[in-house]
């Protein structure tokens, strides 16, 4: 009961609940009135990879825990906090240390019904991010068919930051502010989305201000036993007084099925040739492992390749409480000019998914990876990861 008091305690002080003359009533409508979730996660990952003939290993612990407190504050207003510590070290370097708590949300949502609002620090909604987090307001109009969405955020919790090549220079963005514009909506079985993004902030390098636009369709839909889902990306940055760089995109094709009990999945990717024969940032601007705009294994990320396209194969199937699982992705990637050999990429990925309780799992992952550039392997690799996850 005491967790529990302060929990909400710091829930309702957040939306200026109570006051210093807070009392035991108000203690218990607040109570009433706040939700938690939140995950706590445990990992370890062991990795051995040779590459251009020297052999590496890594030991890796991981410990996440995210905590969220939703408060309704009156039949319009909600409030939401957010609080996350992430620890993840490489134990032969490296020791456990306390790590420090980030407040990762909060804001206010005011849902009325002529639009929904939401204010304060909260994860921006775009497909190009999934874990990126800002100061902003975020408005959803509905629109007659359709959904217009539409936001801004500032001090985005990670910088946009890569190295191109020396004649281009580099291409860094801190403080970087977001702008986003979407229609959402459903037609007959088809549900469909598109975004529109422009990101800016300053160059830390110098005084020019670096900036990039993004846009990204979507349409899925259910036909009969068959889920199908289509996303087109594209991306281009601009960085004024040094280069600009070309479009690049990815486009992915995700078709899943279950029969007879198991899990069927297929996917089709590819990306684009830009001009300059290479790939320098990719359709996910921070390169971030879920976004939406992604498709790759583990190790396989498709948006680091130009010309390039992959297939992917997938099953599941559950037994009680255990679920086992196997993918598989071959990716060709066109040589950088004519003429040259074309690289060869393969990984299988093997996971068990024990359920203990509705509450508490555990992962095991087992992938394994294969480049070859003309014959001559680039990348051999192995990578396991075990995951405790309530």
């Amino acid at each position: 009961m005491t967790k529990m008091i302060k929990l909400s305690l710091a829930a309702a002080v957040a939306v200026s609940a109570l006051t210093t003359t807070a009392t035991a009533g108000s203690l218990e409508d607040s109570i009433k009135d706040t939700t938690i979730s939140g995950k706590i996660l445990v990992g370890y990952n062991f990795s051995s990879e040779k590459a251009s003939g020297n052999d590496e290993t890594s030991n890796n612990s991981e410990y996440d825990i995210d905590l969220t407190l939703n408060t309704k504050v009156n039949d319009t207003i909600t409030a939401q906090v957010g609080f996350q510590a992430d620890n993840d070290n490489d134990n032969r370097d490296e020791v456990t240390v306390s790590q420090t708590v980030q407040l990762t949300k909060l804001n206010f949502t005011a849902k009325t019904d002529v639009a929904t609002v939401i204010v304060g620090k909260q994860k921006q909604p775009t497909p190009f991010f999934d874990d990126e987090r800002g100061d902003g307001v975020v408005a959803l109009v509905p629109a007659g068919p359709v959904t217009i969405a539409a936001g801004h955020f500032t001090g985005l919790n990670s910088k946009l930051d890569f190295n191109a090549s020396t004649d281009n220079g580099n291409f860094d963005i801190e403080n970087r502010d977001i702008s986003a514009l979407a229609v959402i909506g459903t037609v007959g079985p088809v549900n469909a989305s598109l975004w529109y993004a422009t990101l800016s902030g300053a160059n830390s390098y110098g005084a020019a201000e670096d900036g990039a636009t993004a846009y990204s369709l979507n349409l899925a839909g259910t036909f009969g036993p068959v889920n199908v889902d289509l996303t087109h990306s594209s991306a281009e940055l601009e960085n004024e007084g040094v280069a600009s760089y070309d479009d690049e995109s990815l486009t992915k094709l995700i078709v899943s099925s279950t029969v007879a009990g198991v899990n069927l999945v297929a996917g089709y990717g590819f990306t684009n040739d830009n001009k300059d024969n290479k790939r320098n940032h990719g359709v996910d601007l921070t390169a971030d492992n879920d976004a939406k705009t992604n498709f790759r294994l583990d190790q396989i990320v498709l948006d680091k390749y130009n010309d390039a396209d992959a297939l992917l194969l997938g099953a599941s199937m559950t037994f009680g409480v255990t679920t086992v699982g196997a993918n598989y992705l071959a990716a060709t990637i066109d040589g950088a000019d004519a003429g040259d050999a074309k690289t060869k990429g393969k990984e299988l990925d093997l996971t068990v998914k024990y359920a203990m309780s509705k509450n508490f799992s555990i992962t095991g992952l087992y992938a394994d990876t294969e480049i070859k550039s003309d014959g001559v392997k680039s990348q051999d690799s192995t990578h396991m990861e075990q995951i405790g996850r309530a």
